[in-house]
């Protein structure tokens, strides 16, 4: 097989208006999220900021040991992953990854009732645009986003018959932080 070089990789059709605006959409909802990463609300002054500093102070891995957290360890290894960011960001940038996989759920659920059209486009846009999406996550620092991913995984796995998937995004799902 020869090998064609780079060209290779660059579309062979021109990109039409409407791919370039959704990109434009996700971009912009990125910046939109970017925007809200500095803001510091209760939560994350009085008990996500100390959860990232006992585990930052205590061998990471290691803290958990300790209860130190009302939040499941599925959480806490996340927040381990992204120990080595700024602490406001590696705390808000799971809910932002989240809300991403969360808006693509969506969109395939919507593409199996509609496989023509925009309105899986729109709906993943929606979801991404959301207030309550935006402000929980990306202004809270809040991981609710987290375990509504699990849920719509669940829903999405189930429907196309891939139950062991399913039965898997029900586990994360169900790692609800405790009350």
């Amino acid at each position: 097989m020869k090998w064609h070089g780079f060209s290779s990789l660059t579309p062979r059709t021109k990109s039409n208006p409407f791919q370039i605006s959704i990109v434009i959409c996700l971009l912009s909802s990125l910046f939109l999220r970017y925007g809200l990463i500095d803001f510091e609300s209760g939560d994350f002054k009085f008990h996500l900021s100390a959860w990232y500093d006992f585990i930052v102070n205590n061998g990471y891995f290691y803290a958990l040991k300790h209860r130190f957290s009302n939040y499941t360890p599925a959480y806490l290894y996340l927040l381990i992953f992204s120990s080595a960011l700024p602490k406001i960001v590696a705390i808000k940038l799971i809910s932002i990854i989240f809300d991403f996989v969360c808006a693509f759920f969506v969109y395939k659920i919507v593409r199996l009732k509609y496989p023509e059209g925009m309105a899986p486009i729109f709906a993943a846009l929606l979801t991404l645009f959301s207030p309550t999406v935006v402000i929980n996550g990306s202004f809270w620092g809040q991981s609710d986003v987290i375990y509504t991913t699990g849920l719509l995984a669940c829903i999405y796995f189930l429907l196309t018959k891939r139950k062991n998937y399913g039965f898997f995004a029900f586990g994360l799902a169900s790692c609800r932080p405790y009350s």
